[in-house]
């Protein structure tokens, strides 16, 4: 009987603990990541959320289950985003709060541990929380679409307007690749020149530039 007791509260202290545990402050993500098929990209709504601790330490991002979310939850729950976010289906966007999880696991990928777990509840909040995603050892940047200079293009040229007259800043030669900023319309985008020490990759040589020249390498 005694052993049975003690095996009752034994479970009755994991169980509190276990829900302890699924309880987060931190900053949520949404984003979009590219999914490439025959050259087209459909993308795909995802969200991240990165865990701090009380002393404002980050913690190892936690992918969460995003099957059921939609733009309501985003509008309900991001306190700032732009209506290109779903219009073109692209970038990402943050939101601090506390964060509700369950069924949290964890498997192997690109020789480090991911997590992931299914969202309970959400409330946001205030705090300044910045995320540092160069640190993340899997998946750093999983919203970026990078491109390459098509197979006999030496050079392309970036412009200061998505028109043709525009001033050339900078060229780029079929050695270094791009990283998409924003799109445009269905003939040009905004890009820069990938720069691997740089937040977001994002280089200094930024300017307009026609698909017609580029292809994913993502």
């Amino acid at each position: 009987m005694r052993k049975l007791y003690f095996f009752l509260i034994a479970l009755m202290a994991f169980s509190f603990q276990t829900l302890a545990d699924t309880v987060r402050n931190g900053v949520l993500q949404a984003y979009w990541l590219p999914q490439w098929n025959n050259g087209l990209n459909t993308p795909k709504f995802e969200l991240r959320f990165f865990p701090f601790s009380d002393n404002g330490k980050q913690g190892k991002v936690i992918n969460i289950d995003s099957s059921t979310t939609n733009e309501t939850f985003v509008k309900d729950n991001f306190e700032s985003y732009s209506d290109d976010f779903f219009k073109f289906k692209e970038g990402h966007i943050e939101q601090s709060g506390v964060i509700r999880l369950k069924k949290i696991n964890k498997t192997q990928e690109c020789d480090s541990t991911v997590w992931q777990a299914k969202m309970v509840s959400f409330v946001r909040n205030n705090k300044n929380l910045k995320v540092e995603e160069q640190s993340i050892e899997c998946g750093s940047y999983p919203y970026l679409i990078s491109y390459q200079l098509k197979d006999g293009v030496d050079t392309v040229t970036l412009r200061d307007k998505p028109e043709n007259d525009g001033k050339v800043i900078y060229r780029i030669d079929n050695q270094h690749s791009l990283i998409k900023i924003r799109n445009v319309n269905s003939k040009w985008l905004y890009v820069a020149e990938y720069d691997a020490s740089k937040e977001n990759l994002i280089g200094e040589h930024q300017g307009y530039i026609e698909y017609s020249n580029i292809e994913p390498l993502n």
